[in-house]
């Protein structure tokens, strides 16, 4: 089926679908479905009970081969909207807003000023036009086009930038890359970049007060072609290589330095010669960056296996292979389900309504109720010794537990999740989420699978 899926999506190359190639989609979906080599639990993909079995469970693998597929139907199907559908699909954010949209959603913004805090050091950047932003995975954010119909089609991504990639490298795992093969900055990397084949130019530029490199850039086809995406790396923030380049794109690149803390890499994308114009566009977005203070990176570089991360006052945590972990300064942490919207997320002692932290188990079933979210408990397990109770939860509405007295640092409650609740003697009310963000009937359970396995390894560090 891979095969075929590849060719049905290549046929749809710079336009958008048919209804008759959806229901082509849809019935190669369907036939996969049925198909005696797949097993049955992973082509129904049945709702997690919550409850370990004794017989064989779905692979991983499997699952997200599944849930890809149906990501595939939803953004194609999702490309037949017009712009002028957007009012009915997406929420708008007046100028002057801070942009926090949920990872897998995405707004449409007014023109005027608006504000981002999700990569550490915080700016605001002003737009002429309604733009479409959205907030992707490794800590990254987009800036796009309203009509854009791809990761390349009049876009602007802004990411950290914890390591530069070897260009040459394409096919190679990021854990099977040495670090002492790796580009150190902006110029080596270009170095090796233009052996490639790539048409390039570099240039010293200030982006609000802060030395900066732009990297003007062309990939032929012959040299990358279409698929895969990344064919062409440019580096990852984390641990995980995820900003890359695609064949026929053209590129401009501004590295703006930020001391001794991880750089910002803003990257402009057209797919199209006839659309270069935008890279104006977004010349003129990045010229009215205004910058915050240098903070750290909120995307924690971690490697597979037993790691120390900072969460919950300290843990000790086994991590599968491309996981990564974020941290927000409120102590908020998460690790991330690879390649899709959906992560186990660790906070400690939320703010209830009077501003005081939330004493008690019951007390945080209390809180979330009484704001609408539907709560059913249904097991009790051990984590490093300590019993936690686990529910159940559907919000139909935004629902945000504050982590911090000033309210500026939250914890949005996603539309479905599982819960994990712990009364610890030291650190209080410890709480672990799996969420998803998109197909969550699919990628829930996904989470869930990482959280179990995550808790089963999790160790509270000594001393605290």
């Amino acid at each position: 089926m891979a095969d075929e899926l590849e060719v049905l999506v290549r046929s749809t190359e710079g336009e958008s679908p048919t209804p008759a190639f959806v229901a082509k989609l849809r019935a190669e979906i369907e036939r996969a479905s049925i198909d005696p080599a797949v097993p049955r639990e992973v082509a129904g993909a049945p709702a997690d009970d919550g409850h370990r079995h004794t017989g064989q469970r779905p692979r991983i693998a499997e699952r997200l081969a599944i849930a890809a597929v149906v990501a595939v139907v939803g953004l194609l199907a999702a490309r037949q909207f017009t712009v002028d559908d957007r009012a009915a699909t997406h929420a708008v954010a007046d100028a002057g807003e801070t942009l926090a949209p949920l990872r897998g959603q995405s707004v449409d913004v007014e023109p005027g000023t608006h504000r981002v805090d999700t990569l550490g050091t915080a700016f605001t950047f002003v737009t002429d036009r309604l733009m479409s932003f959205s907030a992707r995975r490794n800590g990254m954010v987009e800036l796009a086009h309203v009509g854009s119909q791809g990761a390349d089609d009049r876009t602007i991504l802004f990411s950290r930038l914890s390591r530069w990639s070897d260009p040459s490298t394409g096919e190679t795992p990021p854990s099977e890359t040495d670090a002492g093969d790796t580009p150190q900055d902006a110029a080596e990397w270009l170095a090796r970049a233009e052996r490639q084949g790539i048409t390039a130019t570099r240039s010293a530029v200030v982006v609000d007060g802060r030395e900066t490199t732009r990297l003007d850039l062309e990939v032929p086809e012959p040299v990358c072609p279409p698929f895969p995406d990344n064919c062409l790396r440019v580096g990852s923030n984390g641990s995980s290589d995820e900003i890359g380049l695609r064949g026929g794109s053209i590129y401009r690149m501004w590295i703006i330095d930020q001391g001794d803390e991880d750089p910002i890499l803003v990257r402009a994308a057209v797919d199209r010669r006839s659309e270069v114009t935008w890279l104006d566009d977004a010349e003129r977005i990045v010229a009215s960056l205004s910058l915050g203070g240098v903070e750290a990176n909120p995307v924690l570089t971690t490697g597979a296996g037993a790691t120390d991360l900072p969460f919950l006052g300290g843990i000790r945590i086994e991590l599968a292979p491309r996981s990564y972990a974020t941290l927000e300064p409120s102590g908020l942490g998460r690790i991330m389900v690879p390649d899709w919207s959906a992560d186990t997320a660790f906070f400690t002692n939320p703010i209830s309504a009077d501003g005081a932290p939330v004493s008690s188990i019951d007390a945080l079933v209390d809180a979330l109720e009484s704001e609408g979210v539907e709560l059913h408990e249904f097991a009790t397990t051990s984590v490093d010794g300590a019993s936690a109770r686990v529910f159940d939860l559907t919000s139909s509405d935004s629902v945000e537990l504050a982590l911090s007295n000033d309210r500026t640092s939250v914890w949005s409650v996603p539309p479905r999740g599982r819960l994990w609740l712990i009364e610890h003697l030291e650190r209080g009310v410890v709480v672990v989420v799996a969420e998803a963000f998109e197909s969550v009937d699919i990628v829930l359970p996904l989470a869930i699978e990482q959280t179990e396995a995550l808790l089963e390894s999790l160790r509270f560090a000594a001393g605290d």
